[in-house]
């Protein structure tokens, strides 16, 4: 199930079938990107070339190459929203990618946000379509909604496997 309406609007990807593969970038938290729990929760964004930590999951499924990892941890996104967003933005200006994909968070809070924030805002300055996971209670998917591509995920990490899929589908087909 997807919150947003779903419908296929090709902006600014230079691949529409065939040719070039999609230049994806994915962004993950401190925990999923393997950085450590909540004594890790304030670091500010790292840039990591290739897949790091569940951005894995998704590897050989894609319609595209995951050519960078962005961890951050959801403290520091949470407490320094425009700073992490700027920087962010200086590495996504390098890396030209054609869809950005964020977490699934499931019904992590501060996770939900920062993936909410990041998809809507990257959508917004880049034109390219965004997508992240989310579970239904998430306090992210009213805020975000209608501004990103959510996938409906289960509660907590247990539905990885299932996320991935749907959160892939989907955006094989943008």
């Amino acid at each position: 199930m997807l919150f947003r309406s779903f419908t296929f609007q090709f902006k600014c990807c230079d691949y529409i079938g065939g040719g070039n593969l999609k230049r994806i970038v994915y962004y993950a938290n401190q925990f999923f990107g393997q950085i450590g729990g909540e004594e890790k929760a304030g670091i500010p964004p790292e840039i990591h070339e290739g897949m790091i930590g569940s951005a894995n999951a998704f590897s050989g499924k894609l319609d595209g190459e995951i050519i960078a990892t962005i961890i951050c941890g959801d403290n520091y996104y949470a407490e320094n929203m425009e700073i992490a967003k700027k920087t962010i933005f200086k590495e996504l200006d390098k890396l030209r990618p054609d869809i950005f994909i964020a977490g699934p968070a499931f019904n992590a809070g501060r996770f939900g946000v920062a993936c909410g924030d990041l998809c809507s805002s990257v959508e917004k300055k880049y034109n390219i379509p965004t997508i992240t996971g989310l579970y239904i209670e998430n306090p992210a998917v009213d805020m975000y909604k209608d501004k990103t591509y959510i996938v409906k995920t289960g509660k907590s990490a247990a539905g990885m496997k299932k996320a991935v899929h749907q959160m892939t589908v989907i955006s094989n087909k943008l």
